[in-house]
């Protein structure tokens, strides 16, 4: 069971200048949520160079004695939470951003090609995204547990 009191420091090791940045405390699944939005989101610093980074843990630190005891580990590197199909979305929205009114004095071939790619990452995006929703079967899900009211009173004798 995940230790709720546990907390840790996160940062990312910048392997090219051999640097830390990001130093932030959260717990496991908060700081998988950072790193996530860390790689995917295009106002991020990384989201180019998510290769250049390993997620490092530098401590952990019980939030209710304030101890921190040093435990630096590589856990992996930032790309590992990319999702490549939001990028391609993301990369095609972005380009088209790039060219104001240029989009629409392409030549109509250029424009439906640009179309097919974007529709090609968003079908991408919506399959990864279908990938993650769960959904109950008929037979998992029961009628609910009623009782039926009465007139006796609950804890009289």
């Amino acid at each position: 069971m995940f230790n709720t009191t546990e907390h840790f420091i996160y940062g990312l090791y910048d392997r090219l200048l051999k640097t830390y940045t990001h130093l932030f405390e959260a717990n496991g699944p908060d700081a998988q949520a950072v790193f996530r939005e860390l790689s995917n989101s295009v106002d991020s610093p990384y989201y180019r160079t998510t290769s250049d980074f390993d997620v490092v843990v530098i401590a952990s630190f019980d939030i209710n004695t304030g101890v921190c005891v040093p435990a630096p580990q590589t856990l992996c590197r930032l790309s590992v939470f990319v999702d490549e199909a939001r990028h391609k979305r993301q990369d095609m929205i972005q380009a088209l951003n790039y060219l104001p009114n240029g989009y629409f004095r392409m030549p109509k071939e250029m424009q439906a090609e640009i179309n097919e790619s974007i529709n090609s990452a968003l079908k991408d995006y919506i399959e990864e995204l279908q990938k993650e929703i769960v959904i109950p079967s008929e037979e998992s899900i029961s009628e609910p547990n009623v009782e039926q009211p009465t007139d006796e009173i609950i804890g009289d004798s």
